[in-house]
């Protein structure tokens, strides 16, 4: 583990912002190609992403400042609540900023949201295996001690040091490329606008909800963590989506001349 990727004189650049530009990158790209399958301009697409970014950011780093305000955050410089470069963002505020930037973007260039929720939906699940990656280099959502072959430990200096962990951030990262594969697979077999996006949001409450159990970086949790909480709802949404928006797709499908 070593968070800076390279320097350039005094400016340290870290792996997490570069993993992170990475993912929102591929992200785009996958994005406006699969949308361009149904009709979405890819430029229109990719235009989105400056908006998506500032979105992620500010909701992402807002809600790990809530999360840990007692922790990190009282009785310091408010400056403190700034500095990102090493990370402290929370995914789920980041991904609610980011939709509330996307229905904004949609209306704006008169594109249909759910069509575009869908092209968006697997290129999240990519660009977040992309941002674990980030969370292993900078040692953060770090794992519950453990004794099994594939354990890993972190330098000294870290919190778990020198135990052996699990290794919470690669399992999050091979699930999401593999949820990433499995939504683009479906993309193309979609039955209505707004599936994939339905499907995204339980599937990957079910990841969370699971992962939540090995990872090692919470408090005095005696029942259900805060990601667990809010996978949960995300599940809720989801599953209220998915029965919400099949009987207008099929009527739509119905409607159409044969």
């Amino acid at each position: 583990m070593d968070p800076i990727a390279f320097s350039i004189g005094n400016f340290a650049v870290h792996w997490y912002g570069v993993l992170a530009a990475a993912g929102l990158l591929f992200g785009l790209k996958t994005a406006a190609a699969r949308g361009g399958r149904y009709g979405l301009p890819p430029q229109k697409m990719f235009d989105m992403g400056a908006w998506i970014v500032i979105g992620a950011i500010i909701g992402a780093r807002a809600l790990y400042v809530l999360t840990y305000w007692e922790e990190e955050f009282a009785g310091k410089e408010w400056t403190t609540m700034f500095w990102i470069r090493q990370g402290g963002l929370v995914f789920y505020g980041g991904f609610a900023a980011a939709a509330l930037a996307v229905i904004f973007c949609a209306y704006w260039k008169k594109l249909d949201l759910w069509r575009v929720a869908d092209a968006f939906a697997p290129s999240v699940a990519l660009g977040h295996a992309f941002g674990r990656i980030g969370c292993l280099m900078t040692g953060c959502c770090y794992g519950k001690v453990c004794e099994l072959p594939w354990a890993i430990r972190f330098p000294e200096g870290h919190q778990t040091h020198p135990d052996a962990v699990h290794p919470t951030q690669i399992y999050a990262a091979a699930l999401n490329f593999l949820l990433y594969m499995s939504l683009a697979f479906l993309y193309r077999r979609k039955s209505f606008d707004g599936q994939i996006f339905a499907l995204y949001l339980m599937a990957y409450a079910v990841v969370r909800v699971c992962l939540e159990i090995f990872r090692g970086d919470y408090a005095g949790q005696s029942f259900l963590t805060p990601g667990q909480w809010m996978g949960a709802l995300a599940f809720a949404v989801g599953l209220g989506l998915y029965f919400f928006r099949a009987p207008l797709g099929k009527a739509k499908a119905a409607s159409r001349p044969k």
